[in-house]
């Protein structure tokens, strides 16, 4: 088995979870709505993806010092990928409490542990994908791409085409916030939220003040530990 090292940002993160385990500090959370004919095609999708997607883990030593390796996912069981609610007879407050409370739910475990939590949850018009994601395994941008690759891959399964799981190119992102930096927009962006956050103190920006708990945070390329 093969061990990696870890960025300084995820380094933060593990000390963070250490000093107060089970926060949700750093789980990023998402919801997407798929028709619920799509039901079959969602958990086909979700399966794979997890499984090719989700394998890293955090490993701690006696010295405490860390690093991160693959986990292999037995393809033949399904129950360790996500969990599946039929909600489809419960009132609208009952799923929205339920979806709330998801959210809100940290990681207990992070060493040797998932740092993903998924739920496929039915209603009686759709079916909805909950995602808990440790932000030491994924930023905001990774949700967006997973997303994306949630939906393709459903919709090129209903016209019973194949999907390849592929690994964007972060050369092209960087290339693609070059062609934006350089807009027109880029600079009216720049100004609109120049604009909207002058009035705030430095002080405004804390944990206390926000109404969300999801961070991003920095990640850097990891190399082979020696």
């Amino acid at each position: 088995m093969q061990f990696f090292n870890l960025s300084n940002a995820q380094k933060r993160t593990i000390v963070t979870e250490i000093g107060e385990s089970g926060n949700d500090s750093y789980v990023l959370s998402f919801k997407y709505k798929f028709p619920v004919e799509d039901e079959k095609y969602v958990k086909i999708a979700l399966s794979d993806i997890i499984r090719k997607k989700f394998n890293l883990r955090i490993k701690k030593d006696n010295q405490m010092e860390f690093s991160q390796y693959f986990s292999q996912l037995d393809p033949k069981i399904d129950n360790q990928l996500f969990y599946y609610y039929d909600m489809s007879i419960e009132k609208e407050d009952e799923i929205k409490e339920f979806i709330y409370q998801f959210t809100k739910t940290g990681f207990d475990e992070i060493f040797d542990s998932p740092l993903y939590r998924f739920v496929v949850l039915k209603t009686r018009k759709n079916i909805i994908v909950l995602g808990n994601v440790h932000h030491i395994l994924m930023d905001g941008t990774s949700i967006n791409i997973l997303i994306k690759n949630l939906k393709s891959y459903v919709n090129n399964l209903k016209n019973n085409q194949s999907y390849e799981l592929t690994s964007p190119s972060y050369e092209k992102y960087v290339k693609k916030e070059e062609k934006y930096l350089s807009t027109k927009k880029s600079k009216e962006d720049e100004k609109y939220w120049v604009d909207s956050l002058k009035n705030y103190s430095s002080n405004y920006f804390t944990l206390d003040n926000l109404n969300v708990s999801k961070h991003e945070i920095l990640l850097e390329e990891n190399t082979i530990k020696n």
